[in-house]
């Protein structure tokens, strides 16, 4: 019973090394800024498109037909889309006497933080029930999931320092945000095993990838062009996207 703890603490600390690379920066300039959250849309882009949704489709054709797998998938990545506006709409504090890069970097710590700590409850689900169901798939898919994790710890990491210019804080963020796959897969573990199922946990990434997808094209690729060019941020996003696409193929 250690063993999937022990992995899903492997793959949540991969979160705050993620958060260590950018205390490494002396300060984030708006340049930076910009391709970070740029890296960061493209990671949740590559992650939702390339990982999850295949993921979602391949184990349910298992036990429903095409059909009804594809119209299942395209429901709850919608319902995620529409719950990705909701959390910007609930989540983000509204402060109109304050603009400018300093709010838009708030903002983006706030939608950051919460997509990402919605993204890694299920995570730490699917971490803990694989290793549990097969110990060396579940190492695959810590070791998977760790890679993922690196760069989201880099994208909750980077708006902390910009706005806040301390180090401390910005890796206990990305800390924090790591811990979340954490207490998803033992909270799964302890109080829901009876109910966790493979379809319950496509259909939960099918919901993540929508609320994931909503909030790069929506949030992080737009808002992080306003802080250098466009330009800047689709570099971060092609990187993110290659970092990822090399990820997955050595794993």
């Amino acid at each position: 019973m250690w063993y999937p703890i022990f992995l899903c603490t492997f793959a949540s600390l991969a979160t705050a090394i993620g958060g260590l690379i950018v205390i490494l920066f002396k300060k984030i300039s708006d340049k930076t800024m910009s391709m970070c959250q740029g890296f960061a849309g493209g990671v949740m882009l590559a992650v939702s498109f390339l990982d999850m949704i295949p993921h979602c489709y391949n184990n349910s054709i298992k036990y429903m037909e095409k059909s009804y797998a594809i119209a299942g998938i395209i429901g709850l990545f919608i319902s995620g889309w529409v719950i990705g506006v909701l959390i910007e709409a609930l989540v983000v504090p509204t402060q109109k006497d304050e603009k400018g890069q300093i709010y838009t970097a708030k903002k983006l710590i706030f939608i950051t933080t919460a997509v990402i700590i919605l993204h890694n409850l299920p995570e730490g689900v699917l971490t803990i029930f694989s290793g549990i169901n097969n110990p060396r798939f579940g190492l695959s898919m810590a070791l998977a999931i760790a890679l993922h994790n690196l760069p989201e710890g880099i994208a909750v990491a980077a708006p902390v320092l910009y706005v806040t210019k301390s180090k401390s804080k910005a890796f206990f963020q990305s800390l924090f945000t790591g811990f979340a796959e954490l207490f998803g897969g033992v909270l799964a573990l302890g109080l829901f095993h009876s109910f966790i199922s493979e379809s319950f946990i496509n259909g939960l990434l099918a919901i993540i990838s929508g609320i994931m997808v909503q909030a790069s094209i929506c949030q992080l690729i737009p808002t992080g062009a306003k802080f250098a060019r466009y330009k800047d941020v689709f570099i971060g996003v092609l990187f993110g996207v290659i970092v990822m696409c090399l990820g997955m193929f050595i794993i």
